[in-house]
């Protein structure tokens, strides 16, 4: 229930949906699908979308995938476009929203204005190298919008014999992707490929797999535990 006395509304019955312990939507029934992107998280004194800034999210989809993700296009007009159309704040801490294709249709049963999968655009190289830059562990691809850089000082080591060939790899991957100078394919990670470690120490010390070289040589980053994107 949400309580909208301030606009003359008085009290909504809504639905809010929660993923990982994080709040997606105070009120699904409240929210233009029409939109994109598309304001998961509506005013809290009158449930218009618009009204407050924040809570944007675009949904993109890739194969079977649906990204509900940082609204890039918005956000790049400038420094009010990258306030007002901000994502969730959950988003900087757990990163977007990826559904699977059955996760997909559970969401749809509880959001049924939620678009069809054919209906949802498209995600870009661009939006995708942004996306990737976004969920990059502390930050080391550089923080949104500034330009993709690698952030040396956060590398202990790599796998690869020579660190700067790894980071060649990784950077020259991402910035194809970036320019949109390559299509990509979704793809499936199989067990011969080589998953190369990158080691940061920060604030904790991880072990990073981002990048993916199948058997034939192809370069692709991966996007889940069995799915990456290749080149194409």
């Amino acid at each position: 229930m949400m309580h909208f006395s301030s606009s003359g509304q008085g009290s909504v019955p809504v639905t809010s949906i929660y993923a990982d312990n994080e709040n997606l939507s105070n009120a699904i029934e409240l929210i233009d699908f029409d939109d994109d992107p598309i304001q998961f998280q509506v005013c809290d004194h009158c449930g218009y979308p618009g009204c407050a800034s924040g809570g944007w999210l675009s949904p993109r989809k890739l194969g079977q995938l649906v990204f509900l993700m940082p609204a890039f296009e918005k956000m790049d007009m400038g420094s009010w476009e990258a306030t007002e159309f901000a994502p969730p704040y959950f988003t900087n801490l757990r990163g977007s929203i990826l559904l699977s294709d059955g996760s997909f249709g559970e969401f749809k049963k509880l959001a049924p204005k939620v678009p069809n999968l054919e209906q949802i655009a498209l995600v870009t190289s661009y939006e995708l190298c942004r996306l990737l830059q976004w969920e990059a562990p502390f930050r080391v691809l550089g923080k949104y919008p500034s330009s993709l850089t690698f952030r040396r000082e956060l590398l202990s080591t790599t796998s690869l014999p020579d660190d700067d060939e790894a980071i060649e790899i990784l950077l020259s991957f991402f910035r194809s992707l970036e320019s949109g100078e390559k299509t990509m394919a979704l793809t499936t990670i199989e067990a011969s490929d080589e998953r190369p470690s990158f080691f940061l120490d920060a604030a904790d010390f991880i072990e990073w797999n981002p990048i993916v070289i199948k058997a034939d040589g192809r370069h692709g980053v991966a996007l889940t535990k069995s799915c990456c994107v290749v080149e194409s």
